[in-house]
């Protein structure tokens, strides 16, 4: 309600000033009232960008008419000049309120369209954040607890495949898991493989080094998807080595996690250059 009284206010205003603007005229080459109305609405801008703007503590001289040439500039208008035109309109008292109060409105109308593209860039990013919420955090579906003993006939490697096409992931993918060594253990330079076929033929690697210890030791993996091609399918070896001597390992807590953003803000950039803006 306050809203609408403000803006009857300068409709009213408005309608009483305009034909008071008529019986002026304008001297050649001065900005007729409705282009000095965008004038004084841009320098207003400036001034708030100048005095609110972050990093700004210069408090420039508003009376010196080079402080605005970047507005001028975009008009056409001289320093000099524009300084015999703001004289004139400051004489003329009745054109000079009509023009800031079409001032006032202009600046209104910009700050209405900022906050539509405020709400337009927050529910985008809402329905991103709600989509990548969808999509899968831990690929792993295989056993979480996996022990090798040296009589153990199953390939030592610890292979593993998992098919991707279906999935729409995106970001990293962390393939974790805690590796203990037992007193009978024989393998040699063992390491964690991670690797990702792509749609287009193409296939991405990565080697891990896992610490060769009797003590539970993490080892973690990170891999960066690329962007512009889907994955298809993850596969890998938890215990490659160099040698078919025996294993005799416990590996637990095993992952392999899919992280969506490195960085997911509250809201995107461009959003947040609307709102210094509108500040």
């Amino acid at each position: 309600m306050k809203g609408i009284h403000v803006l009857s206010i300068v409709l009213l205003i408005f309608i009483l000033v305009f034909p008071a603007c008529k019986k002026f005229n304008v001297p050649d080459g001065f900005p007729e009232p409705e282009k000095m109305a965008h004038i004084i609405a841009d320098l207003h801008v400036l001034e708030s960008s100048m005095n609110y703007g972050p990093g700004y503590s210069y408090t420039p001289d508003r009376n010196n008419p080079g402080y605005y040439r970047s507005i001028l500039d975009k008009y056409g208008i001289t320093s000099e000049k524009f300084d015999s035109i703001r004289k004139w309109y400051v004489d003329n008292t009745l054109i000079y309120q009509y023009v800031y109060e079409r001032a006032i409105v202009i600046l209104s109308e910009r700050e209405a369209a900022v906050r539509i593209e405020i709400d337009r860039e927050r529910e985008l990013e809402k329905k991103r954040l709600d989509e990548l919420a969808k999509r899968p955090s831990n690929l792993w579906r295989g056993k979480t607890r996996i022990e090798v003993g040296i009589n153990d006939t199953i390939d030592r490697r610890l292979p593993f495949r998992i098919e991707t096409d279906t999935l729409e992931i995106e970001g990293n993918l962390r393939l974790t898991a805690l590796y203990r060594f037992l007193r009978r253990d024989a393998s040699k330079n063992p390491q964690m493989v991670l690797s990702v076929m792509y749609a287009d033929s193409t296939a991405d690697t990565l080697y891990q080094k896992i610490y060769h210890s009797f003590q539970k030791k993490v080892t973690v993996l990170n891999m960066n998807l690329r962007k512009e091609v889907k994955p298809i399918s993850v596969y890998g070896f938890l215990l490659f080595q160099d040698s078919l001597l025996s294993s005799s390992v416990e590996i637990e807590e095993i992952s392999l996690m899919v992280i969506k953003d490195s960085v997911i803000i509250k809201a995107p950039r461009r959003t947040l250059i609307l709102e210094e803006a509108l500040n």
